[in-house]
């Protein structure tokens, strides 16, 4: 503890509090940088991650495998539509021809209407998980 006459004491404890506050400034001012970089590092990591895990059903990769999808679909309905109507012709069935029509018909319709749904609920989600 210094005397309030002391000129070299009080000199000195003054020095101290100057001192003191400028670390203080300096220490404060280093641990904002740093915290300001952190939160923009995860910021543009939450950001990456939410575009590298967006399921989106376009795009070149996508059209390869829906093309290789397609292709395969063709050769089954062809088939089943082929077996159809023989199975028509050795019954004798002349409705037959009617059926394996209509089933190519809905089968079509159905993949294009599950392909658009399903894509209206990827967006969906999508945008439910970037709200939270």
């Amino acid at each position: 503890m210094c005397n309030k006459f002391d000129p070299l004491c009080l000199g000195a404890t003054v020095l101290g509090h100057v001192g003191a506050s400028v670390a203080t400034s300096v220490f404060s001012g280093i641990a904002t940088a740093f915290g300001n970089t952190a939160d923009s590092a995860i910021n543009w990591l939450w950001g990456q991650l939410s575009s590298s895990t967006t399921v989106s059903l376009g795009g070149a990769n996508f059209e390869l495998d829906l093309g290789i999808v397609v292709s395969i679909a063709v050769v089954l309905c062809l088939g089943l539509f082929i077996i159809q109507l023989v199975v028509s012709a050795l019954k004798r069935d002349a409705g037959g021809i009617g059926r394996a029509l209509r089933g190519l018909v809905i089968a079509t319709i159905g993949c294009a209407i599950t392909l658009a749904t399903l894509n209206l609920l990827l967006v969906g989600v999508d945008q439910l998980c970037a709200a939270s």
